[in-house]
């Protein structure tokens, strides 16, 4: 069995945007040394909720709370990975999900990749890998605030909204690679509903 770098290595060290930003981290994955170093990792870097399942099940529980990050193996358990994106990618706020595997065949990494999965690495990582990931994951937040924050005293409520809402669904309608009901899902709306967008962003 191959030891994690993360246990070989110097300590993870984080800034203090991505502590601010990253609250909470979910590690799923079968293999319960990883999934422990990983979270021993994280935690050491001073992010304290760090929960880990070795399902899709025990997963679903831990995304009924608000997460910043998934790190999600891909590589044993292809059931367990596209119902883990699927939940991800249904919630208000999807969090940045990391694929990693030291088994994953290049089409498993792009239906990750397909499903929403922002990263991926071949385990065992390293910490300059989940520094990265971290570090992705506090950029998203800091640039989503930044965005509203921009907004003040610039245009009235309704233009606000108006703005947020185009940029949101055309997010969602890249993410989902013009998919509609992909689409739907991400924004938690209907499909008649992105129709609607669709017809008057014009995309």
């Amino acid at each position: 069995m191959r030891v994690s770098q993360l246990e070989r290595q110097e300590e993870l060290v984080v800034s203090t945007a991505v502590l601010n930003a990253v609250r909470s981290v979910v590690v799923v994955d079968k293999d319960q040394s990883s999934q422990e170093a990983l979270a021993r990792a994280v935690e050491g870097a001073g992010i304290s909720r760090v929960r880990c399942a070795e399902n899709a099940c025990d997963a679903f529980e831990l995304l009924d709370e608000e997460v910043d990050v998934v790190f999600l193996e891909i590589g044993k358990d292809d059931g367990c990975r596209n119902l883990v994106l699927e939940r991800c990618f249904s919630l208000d706020r999807p969090p940045v999900v990391v694929a990693m595997s030291d088994v994953a065949e290049r089409a498993s990494v792009f239906a990750a990749a397909r499903g929403g999965a922002h990263l991926f690495f071949e385990k065992p990582l390293s910490c300059a890998a989940v520094q990265l990931a971290l570090e992705s994951a506090a950029s998203d937040a800091r640039l989503s605030k930044n965005l509203v924050r921009s907004l003040f005293g610039r245009m009235s409520l309704r233009e606000a909204q108006r703005v947020l809402r185009e940029l949101m669904f055309e997010d969602a309608w890249s993410a989902a690679r013009g998919n509609r009901r992909r689409a739907a899902r991400r924004l938690g709306v209907s499909r008649r509903a992105i129709q609607l967008m669709v017809a008057q962003i014009g995309v």
